[in-house]
């Protein structure tokens, strides 16, 4: 190469060529352009900031092509992905208290998602939800919300001279898997206004997923401005769901979130993103990253003494973390301020416990169940107990489960005489035997009172209005 640029310098030495051309290997327009190219994707230059910017543009616009794919598909109301999808966006759209301890629906909406209408084995991820059964009959449920946010009619908040009852509680109030008129809040209201006219109005303030917690707040946030003069409060078995944080938990962590998680928390693909990491255990079940700082002192309010974060051991897995969503002291301290609040107020209250069936875990809901009600009797308040009366039906005329250690029968019961059905050994990773559910689903068998292990069956909704019927009358609290 140097020979052929510079031929007189053909006969010197190596040690003896200039420093400048020692270095020459290229010729110099080849150099030059590779000089420019060097500072062209230098960061700092114009060039490499236009490519970036560049990039980034292709790159939102990605997203938002995404972003809009996912919300047009979510519409489709027959997709349980979908469903799930704007349950979890709505879970995260809060900024307070008050949003993250309001489960209701956004008024005058329609509520799309899709029902088990059988038991299930109740085998849970690792994240205490029941896993359904392949085979289980599955119907597509609609439900629509009033001006109010209740699965109720339209009504006024004003009563006038109506007598009003309200009807808190979970999804047993609020009617999974049946009509609105075949709830028995609506039932109730029929009843009472038989002899014709409307002098009682009976609302339904039911809530999917409500917690005893949840359930307060609505009370003396929400359902106190509707002044009642009866609050028929369902305890809800949704406190006894094992899941990674318990109800206090869950509050004082969602408030925590940096302000952009909060705007990034309004689109579906970064919540899919985050679902994608929690799986990985390197984001909580809000999506912060784990093991961050103490609850704030902000922005907590009356439930600032509720919502101290609970001490985990560490080694654990998320299964093994597992808590229940209410502790059985919270939810008796929330029944109790539940009591005193109504009686300041001058509200009768009636306290139901859950429909449970033989396929329910009644061992789990059993002990907070019958430690409420001996509270309520001990403080005068009347009592339902559906909890014995529902499985009592069903041994009369119905199905029942039987179990003895991990030995399992499935029991048809016609005018109090049983009939076996199928006998069956359940595995340990199964509440009951997936042999029992392919039986009932393959025979179509149905319970009389309800629809798998706790929603009432419209006969169970009649049921349950009947006998608050006859608690009124006996509380001689009806005009």
């Amino acid at each position: 190469m140097i020979h052929e640029l510079y031929p007189h310098w053909g006969r010197l030495k190596a040690e003896e060529l200039p420093h400048e051309v020692m270095i020459i290997s290229e010729p110099e327009h080849v150099a030059n352009s590779q000089d420019v190219k060097a500072k062209d994707n230098k960061p700092g230059s114009a060039s490499f900031f236009l490519k970036m910017l560049l990039a980034g543009t292709v790159a939102l616009i990605f997203l938002g092509i995404l972003e809009t794919g996912i919300r047009l598909y979510i519409s489709t109301p027959q997709s349980d992905w979908a469903y799930k999808m704007r349950s979890m966006h709505r879970r995260f759209q809060v900024s307070s208290y008050d949003h993250v301890l309001n489960l209701y629906y956004p008024k005058n909406t329609v509520v799309t998602q899709k029902v088990l209408m059988a038991p299930h084995p109740q085998k849970l991820d690792q994240h205490g939800r029941p896993i359904q059964f392949e085979g289980a009959p599955v119907k597509i449920k609609r439900y629509k919300t009033c001006s109010q946010g209740f699965r109720n009619p339209e009504f006024s908040v004003d009563k006038g001279d109506r007598y009003r009852i309200v009807c808190v509680g979970d999804s047993c109030t609020w009617g999974d898997g049946v009509l609105l008129e075949e709830t028995y809040p609506m039932v109730l209201e029929k009843k009472l206004n038989a002899k014709g006219g409307e002098n009682y109005q009976v609302i339904n303030a039911g809530a999917q997923g409500l917690s005893s917690l949840i359930a307060l707040y609505a009370v003396k946030n929400r359902i106190a401005d509707l002044k009642p003069d009866v609050l028929v409060l369902s305890l809800c078995v949704n406190d006894e769901i094992p899941q990674e944080l318990c109800d206090t938990d869950y509050l004082a962590l969602v408030l925590r979130r940096a302000a952009v998680v909060r705007f990034l928390d309004q689109f579906y693909v970064y919540l899919l993103l985050k679902q994608r990491l929690r799986a990985t255990g390197l984001l909580d079940p809000i999506g912060n990253r784990r093991l961050i700082g103490p609850t704030p002192g902000k922005d907590t309010g009356r439930l600032q003494e509720n919502t101290e974060p609970t001490e985990k051991k560490t080694g654990q897995s998320h299964q093994e973390d597992n808590v229940n969503r209410v502790a059985i002291t919270q939810k008796l301290k929330n029944t109790q301020t539940l009591i005193t609040f109504c009686r300041e107020r001058n509200i009768a209250l009636i306290i139901m416990t859950p429909p449970l069936t033989s396929f329910g875990a009644r061992h789990l809901v059993g002990p907070p169940v019958e430690a409420v009600a001996r509270l309520a009797v001990s403080q005068n308040v009347p009592v339902i107990d559906l909890f014995t009366i529902f499985p009592d039906l069903e041994r009369e005329n119905g199905l029942t489960l039987e179990s003895e250690g991990n030995r399992q029968k499935l029991v048809k019961n016609t005018n109090g005489e049983a009939q076996v059905l199928i006998e069956t050994e359940r595995s340990p990773e199964y509440q009951i035997s997936p042999d029992i559910f392919r039986f009932i689903y393959r025979h179509n068998l149905k319970q009389t009172t309800v629809i798998d292990q706790l929603h009432p069956t419209p006969k169970g909704h009649e049921i349950i209005a009947t006998l608050i019927h006859k608690k009124l009358l006996e509380m001689k609290v009806l005009r």
